[in-house]
């Protein structure tokens, strides 16, 4: 089965949302927060360490993700754009709407 361009990048944009959805509602993370409250454990300096760079490497990935939803976003715009100007193209040459016919006949 071929899946189409558009569906393409739903599938990426829906696995980026699972990417956020695993940055926001993820147990590991909620455990970790709970323990700052504890006296002893928020006290301990390679653990505050370690909850600066997990906050850090959060927003670098959440970063990373708005990026990519972007980038995304504006390829699946320009290749839409690039498509149409082909079929604007076609309408007015019957040649290459011969050529257009032959070659979508064959994918």
């Amino acid at each position: 089965m071929k899946i189409e361009t558009n569906q393409k990048f739903q599938i990426a944009q829906q696995s980026i949302t699972a990417i956020y959805d695993v940055l926001e509602d993820n147990k590991d993370f909620a455990d970790i927060e709970f323990w700052i409250a504890n006296e002893t454990i928020s006290n301990n300096e390679n653990y505050l360490s370690l909850i600066y760079k997990i906050h850090k490497q959060k927003e670098y990935v959440t970063k990373n993700l708005n990026h990519l939803t972007e980038l995304i976003g504006d390829l699946e715009i320009f290749i839409n754009q690039c498509k149409n100007l082909i079929l604007i193209e076609v309408k007015k040459d019957k040649k290459l709407e011969k050529k257009y016919n032959k070659y979508h006949s064959k994918n």
